[in-house]
């Protein structure tokens, strides 16, 4: 943590490596949830957008060594026992 302001004091915080990955897992979640009505009422949904042009953001699968986009069918499944 570091100080912005002494008086009063108040304090910026930054993620960890580990708070980072997570944030990314949350923000999925958060718009999964936003897609969701509430108790019956549906809420207005805004998704969210790419910054450069506005366009709305999807989540995928990313190999990194092709460099494209990866289908679930084309996922390998792998299992933890």
């Amino acid at each position: 943590s570091a100080p912005y302001s002494r008086r009063p004091l108040r304090v910026e915080y930054a993620l960890t490596g580990d708070g980072r990955d997570l944030a990314s897992a949350l923000r999925l979640l958060a718009d999964w949830g936003a897609r969701r009505s509430s108790g019956g009422v549906a809420e207005a949904y805004e998704p969210m957008r790419h910054a450069t042009c506005g366009t709305p953001l999807e989540a995928r699968w990313y190999c990194p060594t092709c460099a494209l986009a990866v289908s679930d069918q084309e996922a390998a499944d792998t299992r933890v026992v």
